[in-house]
């Protein structure tokens, strides 16, 4: 898949992007046809912020499932921005919090 193939929103893709996230996280399949239409979205610069045009896409990724959100995250850096592995960054918000799950509801 070529890195500068998505900065087009069309639904080939939105196809090709859906099927490469659903081949790594296939059991977040659901959520990866609005991450890809977003994803697509910002690169063709269809979400303009004030007067600029940015291909910048930051994305948060909520939820207990964190192998799902780092897998989809490293992919789509891959496939979207041509991003080495040795190179991608995560910052679990997680690891800065040092209450438990259980004391999260007080």
């Amino acid at each position: 898949i070529r890195v500068d193939r998505f900065k087009e929103d069309n639904p080939d893709n939105l196809e090709a992007l859906c099927c490469a996230l659903e081949s790594k996280v296939p059991w977040q399949k659901d959520i990866i046809p609005e991450i890809a239409t977003t994803i697509l979205r910002c690169r063709s610069g269809e979400c303009n912020r004030g007067s600029r045009v940015k291909q910048e896409t930051w994305l948060a990724f909520l939820g207990a499932d964190h192998d799902g959100k780092h897998k989809l995250a490293r992919e789509t850096a891959k496939l979207v921005f041509g991003a080495q592995t040795s190179s991608f960054k995560s910052i679990g918000l997680s690891s800065f919090s040092t209450s438990t799950r259980a004391d999260s509801s007080e």
